[in-house]
């Protein structure tokens, strides 16, 4: 790295170090919370971001030259729904902050859900799952349990 004029003297690695030490001394701050219950419950948390826009058209309540009120749910109070009122230019600010940059997507699908070869790969994952069900039906058949019979009960937990 290159350091010149006042902060020439953190070419010394220790005092770099100490520099950063210094600088971030305090402000990181841990919030640790409870994890979801569910899958369900993640589910909902992340649509909430990947598959809305801002703000629907049915939420906003008034348009008027002094403001715009929308209502709003509160999942710090238990998911209430709320109205608040914000001058146009703060509205505007806040609906602006959620529109991606051009060229940006919200959501993209990699791998076999990629949107190009998406029919086709499902198609051949199906297929390799019912043979894969066959295989195991078939195997399950060949093998039995000395004791009991059915395969299944020597693999199942009591």
């Amino acid at each position: 790295m290159t350091f010149s004029g006042s902060i020439e003297h953190l070419r010394d690695r220790q005092l770099f170090d100490y520099f950063l030490l210094d600088r971030n001394r305090g402000l990181f701050r841990i919030f640790s919370k409870a994890p979801f219950g569910t899958t369900e419950a993640v589910v909902k948390y992340l649509g909430r971001y990947t598959h809305r826009v801002a703000i629907a058209n049915s939420r906003i309540l008034e348009v008027t030259d002094d403001g715009v009120e929308f209502s709003y749910r509160d999942y710090r109070d238990g998911g209430k729904t709320k109205t608040m009122r914000l001058n146009p230019v703060e509205f505007l600010r806040r609906f602006l902050s959620h529109v991606l940059p051009k060229g940006f997507q919200k959501i993209r699908s990699y791998g076999f859900l990629a949107g190009s070869i998406k029919t086709k790969m499902l198609t051949r994952i199906r297929q390799a799952l019912k043979m894969a069900v066959e295989t195991v039906k078939k195997s399950a058949s060949a093998l039995k349990c000395p004791e009991c019979k059915p395969v299944i009960c020597c693999l199942s937990v009591n």
